[in-house]
């Protein structure tokens, strides 16, 4: 197994198989590359996305915030961030991005180990891939090693 740290862009971009592929070629091979084809890109995987970058501190940089897109002025700035690789969203996602990093990022800050790990493996011919959110570096007090997997969710009381 090849463990190595990488941005999502060039994680993604990797052609070996992961976890939502696998889940794709389950439904059929047809849906699996569709998804190859036409990657998913929805606002709730833009804001899980955004909101990983600012909790985990990476890729912060790959994220800028959507201009107006109903002058011209902001439809050829919108144009020019995505030609350098950007990913647009709102200013409220930014801001509730910061916020929610404010509050859990000291969780990661005293812990021993590294954010976005990817994780690479052969088996059986195939060509797998995961990424963990964070990788400790050494057990838990209690002699645990817990590799921690964050989730966003929409309701702060769950």
């Amino acid at each position: 197994m090849t463990i190595k740290a990488m941005s999502d862009k060039d994680y993604f971009a990797d052609p070996a198989i992961d976890q939502s592929g696998l889940k794709q070629w389950m439904v059929s091979p047809a849906k699996y590359v569709t998804s190859l084809e036409q990657p998913n890109d929805s606002p709730v995987l833009r804001l899980g996305g955004l909101i990983h970058a600012h909790v985990l501190d990476t890729d912060v940089e790959d994220y800028a915030v959507k201009p107006n897109l109903r002058t011209k002025d902001g439809k050829a700035k919108a144009e020019e961030l995505i030609a350098q690789g950007k990913t647009l969203v709102s200013e409220d996602d930014i801001t509730l991005a910061e916020s929610m990093a404010e509050v859990s990022r000291p969780l990661f800050d005293h812990a021993h180990g590294k954010a976005e790990q990817a994780i690479f493996e052969d088996y059986k011919g195939l060509h797998l891939k995961g990424k963990y959110d964070w990788l400790p570096s050494e057990p838990d007090s209690d002699g645990v090693l817990r590799i921690v997997d964050y989730k966003t969710t929409s309701d702060a009381t769950e």
